[in-house]
């Protein structure tokens, strides 16, 4: 089974060399190995610590998992502390900053994390098209004709999930959910953008700056 490192992405291969399972509750903790030595089972215990060590970063991530009970639906990430992805430091800081911090609470507050994916994408609309609306609504409407129909539905789709965290109800005791799995799908969104207005741009000027000098190179030796 391949796993992937949260730190620099690669796949790591499970073995007994990378990753380790314990299980822990109130009076102690168990290797996995020995867990089922001891004739224990799972259910004996209250979280799962996972421990995976990347041989290509050689960093080690750790991970609790709830068993049963009133922990069962516990699933956090320790080191790191979330599982957001280490962007390059020429996407702009602030908008680097938005999105750690959604990933980082979106086990803790999954709306508000919505709220910071919302505000995350208007940064990169108006740092990207430069262009700054009374509302992001407005600023989507106007980079229509820049981007696919697709991409508009899905910026509209995030810009309302994000008011949900953003703004009151007409009706105080109306409560609309936001589960941390509808949030981190906001986050892959994100993602998505940054690849698209960010990296691949980025990428691309690399690539073609490197052409150039390719070609500029073997017209100077043209001329010898």
């Amino acid at each position: 089974m391949a796993l992937k490192c949260p730190f620099c992405d690669s796949a790591v291969a499970e073995t007994s060399d990378t990753f380790r399972e314990e299980y822990i509750n109130f009076y102690g903790n168990r290797d996995r190995g020995l867990l089922f030595y001891e004739n224990e089972k799972e259910t004996d215990y209250d979280l799962k610590l996972k421990k995976l060590l990347c041989p290509g970063c050689e960093r080690t991530s750790y991970n609790i998992e709830g068993i049963q009970g009133e922990y069962q639906n516990i699933s956090l990430p320790v080191h790191p502390i979330s599982n957001a992805k280490m962007l390059p430091e020429y996407i702009p800081g602030v908008l680097r900053s938005d999105y750690e911090e959604a990933y980082s609470i979106l086990s803790l507050s999954p709306k508000a994390s919505a709220t910071l994916s919302r505000r995350c994408l208007q940064g990169m609309i108006r740092d990207f098209f430069e262009i700054s609306k009374s509302s992001l609504n407005d600023e989507i409407n106007s980079i229509e004709d820049l981007v696919s129909s697709d991409q508009k539905s899905v910026l509209h789709s995030l810009r309302k999930i994000g008011n949900v965290g953003a703004h009151l109800e007409k009706d105080v005791n109306l409560i609309i959910d936001v589960t941390s799995e509808d949030a981190e799908k906001l986050l892959l969104v994100l993602e998505y953008f940054f690849n698209e207005w960010y990296i691949s741009k980025h990428n691309t000027e690399l690539l073609f700056s490197d052409i150039q000098n390719i070609d500029k190179g073997i017209q100077e030796q043209r001329k010898i």
